[in-house]
């Protein structure tokens, strides 16, 4: 698993040299296994130190408010670096936003959301086939085959027409 934090760092770690200028390229450099366990190992040792709202130039100080671990394992540019650009999945395809997708689908069809945040939430939705299938996922409607008088509310559907069946009329399409 650590194998691919360090890769997709790296990935990031070579799209950020275009925002230095070419006097200070030299402070950006891949990373490596041992260096990310290390980074992590500091903020786990931070934590063992309740330093949690304690400043880094703190920790990393020469007098007594710092400590040695932090100094001798790393330097402070370094640490905030790569705290910048830990990455723990490719931007490209991202698993936290594939497992939003659905949820963001959901999201989009309320109709008490903003129409502007609704148009948002559409737009991020990638395939037009999981549009039409969000403008389906209503939980709720009226039975088709019931006259209106009777204005039965259900939450069963026929999965072939996607039409809303109360209990009496679920059995007839069984």
């Amino acid at each position: 698993m650590l194998e691919i934090v360090v890769e997709n760092t790296n990935k990031y770690i070579d799209t950020v040299p275009v925002n230095y200028s070419d006097r200070d390229k030299y402070k950006v450099k891949r990373t490596t296994l041992s260096e990310i366990k290390a980074c992590i190992g500091l903020l786990y040792m931070a934590g063992v130190f309740k330093s949690n709202r304690q400043n880094l130039d703190d920790l990393w100080a020469n007098y007594e408010t710092g400590m040695e671990i932090f100094r001798s394992t790393m330097s402070l540019h370094r640490f905030r670096f790569l705290l910048q650009c830990l990455r723990f999945d490719d931007r490209k395809r991202s698993l936290a936003m594939d497992l939003m997708k659905e949820h963001r689908g959901e999201r989009a069809a309320c109709s008490h959301l903003s129409r502007e945040l609704r148009r948002k939430l559409k737009r991020r939705i990638t395939s037009p086939a999981r549009e039409q299938e969000v403008k389906c996922l209503k939980l709720q409607g009226r039975c088709a085959i019931c006259p209106r008088s009777k204005d039965r509310k259900t939450k069963y559907m026929c999965q072939k027409c996607k039409m809303f069946l109360c209990l009496q009329h679920v059995i007839l399409f069984l």
